[in-house]
């Protein structure tokens, strides 16, 4: 993930399905969110990995 002012963002190996997202949702600290923020998840600890500032390596899995 890259800094995009107070944001992180990432381009994914592919595409995902938006079928039956809403159009929209306004993200909160934590919230995972893909192009037009349709919210993908959230995080529940470790926030301040995500406020530090440049480039971070992160891995998204689908819990079972």
């Amino acid at each position: 993930m890259r800094q995009f002012h107070s944001k992180k963002i990432s381009d994914l190996p592919s595409k995902l399905s938006t079928e039956g997202a809403p159009a929209g949702e306004q993200p909160a600290a934590g919230d995972i969110n893909s192009a037009g923020l349709v919210k993908l998840g959230h995080i529940d600890e470790g926030l301040e990995f995500l406020a530090r500032s440049g480039p971070i390596k992160v891995t998204i899995e689908r819990l079972p």
